[in-house]
């Protein structure tokens, strides 16, 4: 096997909800992101594809940036119906998926567009860790901090996924397992408590920023998987079973699994699913590079 069959981008990060229209109110009309696929909440699926029990219910949303479906990672937002999804402590500070990150042609109108909408504004000006420039902070639906950046040059109304920070109880085991699964480390902000991984198909315009700190809590991050907050990251394979048998020993894979999609324009995918050391569910899903019309935008490996 060789690293071509691990990881090779972002197809989705997923995130659980307690109020679909609000995540969509946050992702769609303030932040630009387009509704492009969205599953049939009245079809019963196998709860044990996300590790459930019995037959469930939900809705899923998948957001876009703008480069399109083809070419960008989802923001998937589920809604689970039944079992209905698990409200969060929002003081909680575990580690694992903390942040999502976006860049776009004009943050200030972004900001306003959100604060009129209810969203809290937590910082106007920062450093940010994910988009690597000076960003806005901002309180996004069910909790979840949303780093805002800026893409220079963009036609008006352009945004772009830019990546996820995950807060690590030890950031060098972290580094060793997402290299493991396909990374690399890229750009240049690397020290002892930070470093930005990526995948080779998405270039340097998405990366997961890794972060220790030692004044965050160590406990792993939620379990459940209709947890709400941020909970998986999904990434593409060219074949999953090679890409299973690609994995290093020692780190667990639950797959494949046929996980069908009803309401959308996709039967279903096979998948298979790991856990980084943080408690993130990594998702590997097979979905051929044929099916991205030939794309060339990435690193060559």
């Amino acid at each position: 096997m060789s690293s071509a069959d691990l990881a090779r981008r972002f197809l989705h990060v997923n995130l659980n909800t307690v109020d679909i229209d609000a995540a969509q109110v946050f992702f769609a009309d303030c932040l630009g992101l387009k509704l492009q696929m969205r599953t049939d909440p009245e079809v019963l699926n196998d709860g044990e594809i996300l590790g459930l029990s019995g037959k469930v219910r939900s809705e899923t949303r998948f957001f876009y940036d703008s480069r399109g479906a083809r070419a960008s990672c989802a923001i998937e937002v589920i809604d689970w119906v039944d079992p209905a999804t698990l409200a969060r402590d929002q003081s909680d500070t575990s580690t694992g998926l903390a942040a999502l990150g976006f860049v776009v042609a004009d943050r200030t109108r972004v900001i306003e567009t959100m604060s009129r909408n209810g969203f809290d504004i937590l910082s106007s000006d920062t450093d940010g860790l994910i988009t690597g420039g000076p960003a806005a902070m901002v309180l996004g639906p069910d909790g979840v901090v949303i780093e805002i950046g800026d893409l220079p040059d963009a036609a008006p109304g352009t945004v772009h996924f830019a990546g996820a920070r995950v807060a690590c109880t030890d950031l060098q085991e972290s580094i060793s397992f997402y290299e493991a699964i396909g990374f690399d480390q890229v750009g240049s902000r690397h020290n002892d408590r930070m470093c930005h991984v990526g995948l080779t198909e998405d270039a340097d315009s998405i990366r997961l920023c890794l972060t220790q700190d030692t004044a965050a809590a160590t406990a792993p991050a939620h379990t459940a998987p209709n947890q709400q907050g941020l909970y998986r990251c999904a990434l593409r394979v060219e074949n999953v079973q090679r890409a299973i048998a690609a994995v290093a020993d020692g780190i667990a894979v639950r797959g494949p699994i046929w996980c069908p999609l009803p309401g959308t324009p996709i039967d279903g995918l096979h998948i298979a699913f790991m856990t980084d050391p943080d408690g993130v569910v990594i998702e590997y899903v097979e979905r051929p590079l044929s099916h991205f019309s030939g794309q060339t935008n990435g690193r060559t490996s």
